[in-house]
Order: structure tokens, then C-alpha cells, then sequence
């Protein structure tokens, strides 16, 4: 009795390990793609025709590196893969060439989920850009750290900073699992509605793979590089003007916030020290 208690005790000690093993091989693949992703786009992949991609909410990074045509096949392309009949003769021939493509429907409005309907809402903000509009004005409010949630956590959430300059970062969220890139940075300038940011600078963690749970996973022994780029990659934003108002969180009313639109998710200015 005694050896068959031990027995299992091995096992499910051994299954704890495995498990643990697996959850930070899974951490340790998710960070290595969010880092590879900032120089190649899913979202090339998914005009390529694998709209599974289309499966998961969209970034603002994707959308802001997809010019307005390429936007238009990637809003199309979620009716598409619910079996739309299409109109317009190019989205007949675009779609018509991936074999997943059944074109049998008329209306699919009751067969699109609510990360669908997400999706199309945030694309066509993006598809809202125009560079013939009278330029956004936007002042000194502008200098300071914007964060898409009115408080902060137990740190600070992914964030987009200003500098007095034409000088723009965005920084990663220093809540929960410590991701491989750490900010990106570069300058800007305001078309039109668009704020254009040309990131020509990266700040990521080189590490040997040792990683611990803290609060999520970290790399424990870690030293932060830089790459520079030779050809920046080039974001258009849409964007609204700065206004004031009250901002909620959870429907609690935290106070009085400078806010902003860039896509189609209101940031919050948190601070008008840069390095806070």
C-alpha cells in the first residue's frame, strides 16, 4: 500500500512539473511571436488568404501598417469566410482564388460573432484616414504618457508616449508576463487625420531562456539591446483632436482625464511627465 501512495505521489508531482514546463514553453512561444510580429504583419499572411487569423481581436500595430485598399480586402474578408456573394467584380476575383471561399449567401449578418463585428468596427475606423482633411490640431496637451485605461494597476499598462519634440514611444504594459520587446520608438507627424509614426527604434530583452513566475513570467537573467532600423516601419493612426472630459473605469467615475482617439480606442493622457 505504502509503495503504491508513493507511486502516485511521483506521478502527480511529475505532472505538476510537466505542466509548469509546458505553461512556460507556451509564455516562451508567445513572446518570441509578439516580438517577430513587429517586422512581419499577420495580417499580410491573412490577405494571403488564412483568414483563421481574422479568428482573434486585431491590433492597432497590424491595422496601422495596411494601406486602405488592403484594408478594404481584410473587412470584406470577414463576410467571406461566412460565405458572402459579393457585388463588386475585384472582391469576386480576390476572394474567388482561395479555395475556402463558398460564396452561397446573400446576407451573413446572423452568422457573424462578436469578435467579427469587433473586427469589421475597428478596421473601417482605420479605413476613416484621410490625408486630404484639414490637419488635427493638436496642442501642448499632447506632451506626456497616453494610456488606452483612465488609472493604473499594480504598473503601468501599454502606453504611448509624447515628447515635446516629434519624438513618439510606445511601451509595453509592465503588468503581467514580461514580453520580449520592451517599446518601440521614433518620430511623428499629423496628415490630414492620421498621425504617420515611423518607428526606427527597437528596445528588446536578450535573456537564456531562464524564466520564473512572479506575478506572470519573467526572464531572470535579462540585458535590454537595441535595434535600429535602416527603413522605419511606417504606422498611420487615425486620430480625433484632444478633448477633456470625465473618464470611467468599470463605470466608476476616476476624474477629470485629457483624452484622445487613435483607432478606434480612447487613450487617456496619465501623466505629462515622459518619464514617469
Amino acid at each position: 500500500m505504502k509503495k503504491v501512495f508513493i507511486l502516485l505521489l511521483s506521478v502527480v508531482l511529475c505532472s505538476s512539473v510537466f505542466a509548469d514546463v509546458n505553461e512556460k514553453l507556451q509564455f516562451y512561444k508567445s513572446v518570441s511571436s509578439s516580438f517577430s510580429g513587429l517586422f512581419n504583419n499577420n495580417l499580410f499572411k491573412a490577405l494571403l488568404g488564412d483568414h483563421e487569423i481574422l479568428n482573434r481581436s486585431l491590433d492597432i500595430f497590424s491595422l496601422a501598417q495596411l494601406n486602405n485598399e488592403q484594408l478594404r480586402l481584410l473587412r470584406n474578408m470577414v463576410f467571406a469566410r461566412h460565405g458572402l456573394r459579393f457585388n463588386s467584380n475585384d472582391l469576386i476575383e480576390f476572394f474567388t482564388q482561395f479555395s475556402w471561399y463558398n460564396p452561397i449567401l446573400t446576407n451573413v449578418d446572423n452568422y457573424l460573432t462578436e469578435t467579427d463585428r469587433r473586427n469589421i468596427s475597428f478596421i473601417q475606423a482605420f479605413e476613416s484616414r484621410n490625408v486630404n482633411l484639414p490637419n488635427v490640431n493638436w496642442d501642448d496637451r499632447r506632451i506626456g504618457i497616453w494610456q488606452a485605461m483612465p488609472v493604473a494597476g499594480s504598473g503601468w499598462a501599454g502606453r504611448f508616449v509624447f515628447h515635446s519634440s516629434n519624438v513618439m514611444e510606445f511601451r509595453a504594459s509592465q503588468m503581467g508576463n514580461q514580453g520580449i520587446w520592451r517599446s518601440f520608438s521614433g518620430s511623428y507627424r499629423i496628415i490630414g487625420n492620421i498621425l504617420e509614426f515611423s518607428v526606427n527604434r527597437i528596445y528588446y530583452i536578450m535573456h537564456d531562456g531562464n524564466i520564473r513566475m512572479d506575478w506572470g513570467f519573467w526572464f531572470v537573467n535579462s540585458q535590454m539591446n537595441t535595434i535600429t532600423l535602416a527603413n522605419p516601419i511606417i504606422m498611420r493612426f487615425p486620430i480625433s483632436s484632444i478633448s477633456t472630459g470625465d473618464a470611467y473605469f468599470w463605470d466608476r467615475n476616476v476624474g477629470i482625464r485629457d483624452q484622445v482617439t487613435l483607432g478606434n480606442t480612447r487613450f487617456y493622457r496619465m501623466s505629462t511627465e515622459t518619464e514617469d
